[in-house]
């Protein structure tokens, strides 16, 4: 059978006593972290409860600590909740269910948010829908915790959207003032985000903000764990029987996403692997790179949401002058510990302009800062060789023909005559009134926003290629003013 871990940190150990006694009989085991700041004589209420009980030091965001939390599960399933927080009925009893799905790596559950009494809650954005990841699979190739604030968890693979609910207890448990305080000092962790053309912690936390609110009444099986929720948070609290072991921010930043590397950690070791030419102006390619994690941080691949290490290059001229700064970024294909070595591949543009170059390879970490360079690579780009393709057959068919007959130019399409003239007559007489009076299509093309089109891949191209006969008027005006861009491009005109 499928196990879950919960996993709740604290600074209110009795309301997470009672969440922990409803919860009990759902879930494997219970991993609970209070923050140090709590008197450690009221941990012993949850001894009896909880599978691992810690004390943490605290430090902003409040997410951050979920990371570290949840290498001390031992389940399959980690559902998460903050110690406000209540499951409902429908969670609990659809849990066993929801795991055993193995299809899927996590769930989207509803938050509800009990206002003004624990009878109804608000039923009206942002407070309704509200859905937050709080289930998911205890594997780190799929699942993993930022340590953001107001991002509690993120996930890859397939999830689901479920109408299962918890109740979110912060609109009751603390008065205005006090979600004012919070709703100012998350504003000051992290200024302007809105939601719903509001400032998202204001929208949130001080309904009382709003004329009103629109209210839906707490489900009856719901309100039996709400009032038990209550009402247990006032019993009678036991002394802890023995130390609980605290766990140092040194601990938990080790496992938080977003912490900071030190200066020795930014060292790297890069070499170009094989040639970078032949390669041509604008070319895309992928080439190789042998590359070491020379620091004491784990490098991490290109998770979404995550600050990743990359491999970027820049383009340099043979005097050092900077062409391209920070071309095409390639993630770590996987993560990389300290001291492991592999061989990546990575993806480069060449500068637009034919020429000499310098290849200059360097490790970045995404927000962060630049590793350091790399040993610089010449490169010789050469000049694009293109053949343009005006065609009135079946462009397939010719496509192949040049392939085999020009195999050392690319061939590049010019678009269609319904794309640069239309079907309305008026388009159509404009370009008949070009093609008689516009001594080049240089001055014609700005005429229109499609005709820069043309005229850039002629001015590219050594050839323009015609490949069958004009069906109408508006056909040859079209193939004439084309005609006279590539005389003025210096293209060759065949067919």
């Amino acid at each position: 059978m499928t196990s879950v871990s919960l996993l709740i940190h604290t600074s209110v150990p009795a309301w997470t006593r009672a969440v922990c006694e409803v919860s009990r009989p759902a879930v494997n085991e219970i991993v609970v972290a209070v923050d140090s700041r709590v008197p450690e004589d009221e941990l012993g209420q949850l001894e009896s409860l909880v599978d691992r009980l810690w004390r943490y030091e605290y430090a902003d965001p409040p997410e951050r600590v979920i990371a570290w939390l949840a290498t001390q599960c031992s389940c399959e399933w980690l559902l998460r909740l903050d110690h406000d927080e209540v499951p409902s009925r429908g969670l609990l009893d659809a849990l066993p269910r929801l795991v055993e799905n193995d299809t899927l790596t996590h769930y989207w559950l509803l938050r509800r948010w009990p206002y003004p009494t624990a009878e109804t809650y608000l039923d009206e954005p942002p407070w309704s829908p509200n859905r937050e990841l709080r289930l998911l699979r205890n594997d780190p190739r799929f699942v993993r915790f930022p340590g953001k604030l107001h991002v509690t968890a993120q996930a890859d693979g397939p999830g689901g959207w479920i109408d299962v609910a918890f109740y979110h207890f912060d609109l009751l448990v603390n008065d205005e003032a006090a979600r004012r305080a919070k709703a100012e000092r998350w504003e000051r962790l992290l200024p302007g985000m809105r939601l719903n053309g509001r400032a998202l912690n204001e929208g949130f936390y001080l309904p009382e903000h709003r004329v009103s609110c629109a209210l839906a009444a707490v489900p009856d099986d719901d309100r039996d764990v709400l009032d038990g929720i209550v009402s247990g948070i006032d019993s009678e609290q036991a002394k802890p029987q023995r130390a609980v072991p605290l766990a140092d921010r040194a601990a938990i930043d080790a496992a938080w996403p977003d912490r900071s590397f030190s200066a020795d950690d930014y060292r790297g070791s890069i070499r170009l692997l094989g040639p970078a030419e032949p390669i041509v102006a604008r070319e895309r390619k992928l080439l190789e790179a042998w590359v070491q994690n020379g620091g004491g941080e784990l490098w991490p691949w290109g998770r979404h949401g995550l600050p990743p290490i990359r491999l970027s290059y820049h383009w340099l001229s043979p005097a050092g002058e900077t062409v391209v700064w920070n071309g095409v970024q390639t993630p770590m294909p996987h993560d990389v510990a300290p001291g492991d070595e592999l061989v990546m591949p990575f993806t480069v543009e060449a500068p637009s302009p034919p020429g000499n170059y310098v290849l200059q390879l360097e490790l970045v970490h995404e927000h962060r800062r630049w590793f350091g360079e790399a040993e610089p690579v010449p490169v010789r780009v050469s000049a694009a060789r293109r053949v343009a393709l005006l065609e009135r057959v079946d462009p397939l068919d010719v496509l192949v023909d040049l392939s085999i007959e020009l195999p050392e130019l690319e061939v590049v399409r010019l678009p269609a005559r319904e794309y640069l003239v239309g079907d309305r007559r008026s388009r159509a007489a404009m370009f008949l009134q070009l093609a008689r009076r516009a001594p080049r299509l240089l001055w014609a093309i700005r005429k229109r926003r499609d005709e820069p089109l043309v005229a850039a891949i002629l001015t590219e191209s050594e050839h323009l290629r015609i490949v069958g006969s004009p069906r109408d008027r508006v056909d040859r005006a079209v193939e004439s003013v084309i005609k006279r861009a590539a005389r003025a491009a210096g293209c060759t005109i065949v067919g």
